[in-house]
């Protein structure tokens, strides 16, 4: 099903994107990235603010593989749906 975004003026219809990568049921280990002060929307690059070169050297390990998955959050932020 299409979905009109009217209040943003004649734009061309959109697809829901897929919710889901995974089947209903898996069960993945992610590397966390905490960022603060970093608002994040879908399709963008992410500015990675390192305080270390370790932490810098973990990132580029779990990303180095075909596939990777990587979380980030923004601390002191809060989702409804985890709340």
């Amino acid at each position: 099903m299409s979905q009109r975004h009217a209040y943003l003026g004649d734009l061309e219809e959109v697809q829901h994107p897929q919710l889901s990568l995974f089947a209903e049921g898996t069960v993945m280990a992610l590397p966390i990235l905490f960022l603060r002060d970093v608002v994040i929307f879908p399709g963008e690059e992410v500015p990675l603010r390192m305080l270390s070169d370790s932490s810098l050297e973990s990132i580029r390990e779990q990303l180095a593989t075909e596939g990777a998955l990587l979380g980030i959050v923004s601390p002191g932020q809060v989702c409804e749906s985890f709340a």
